[in-house]
């Protein structure tokens, strides 16, 4: 009698870690895994979870918003050198106006360039910014497909493994536990 209560209890253990063994092999493959292990399964699931929300359930329609603000700033500065010479004070005022307008014209030029080399700089600027960002996300989603790739490659073998194992587990126990119960 003790010898099937431990063949029982031995049973049920192994049959426990299996279990949980599959589970964990299970929500790994799903955390990581692009697609379910078991399609045929996952799709019976889906149905009858579609069922019981549609019958049992019967939720309300949910509504969602969502905002999103964005800013960006940008700064420069430029400095303009006049290297005009002075105006003399003697001159008469009309004269003195006249090189003054031709003195702010000029500024006016200077801040026109600077302005549209300022505009062109940023233009390059931003078009490094957004290749960049273009490679780093490409990079990004390599990392994660390798890193998906690394965690789900050998999942389903050992699922496959751990289940048999159980099976031949339980396989084996049987002949000891029919015998057992024989002898009592």
């Amino acid at each position: 009698m003790l010898a099937l209560l431990t063949t029982l209890v031995g049973l049920l253990a192994v049959l426990a870690g299996i279990i949980c063994a599959a589970m964990a092999y299970s929500r790994t493959y799903a955390d990581h895994a692009k697609v379910p292990l078991w399609p045929a399964l996952h799709r019976a699931k889906q149905a009858i979870r579609r069922l019981w929300v549609r019958y049992v359930l019967r939720r309300p329609g949910i509504t969602v918003s969502v905002r999103a603000t964005a800013s960006a700033a940008v700064a420069d500065s430029v400095t303009v050198v006049v290297s005009s010479p002075e105006i003399d004070t003697d001159l008469p005022v009309e004269k003195q106006v006249r090189l003054l307008i031709h003195r702010i014209n000029n500024i006016e030029n200077q801040a026109s360039i600077d302005r549209s080399r300022f505009a062109e700089g940023l233009d390059q600027l931003k078009a490094r910014v957004d290749d960049q960002t273009a490679q780093l996300r490409a990079a990004d989603g390599d990392i994660q497909e390798l890193a998906r790739s690394i965690a789900v490659s050998t999942v389903k073998l050992q699922l496959w493994g751990l289940i048999l194992v159980g099976v031949g587990t339980v396989l084996m126990a049987v002949p000891t536990l029919v015998s057992m119960w024989a002898a009592m």
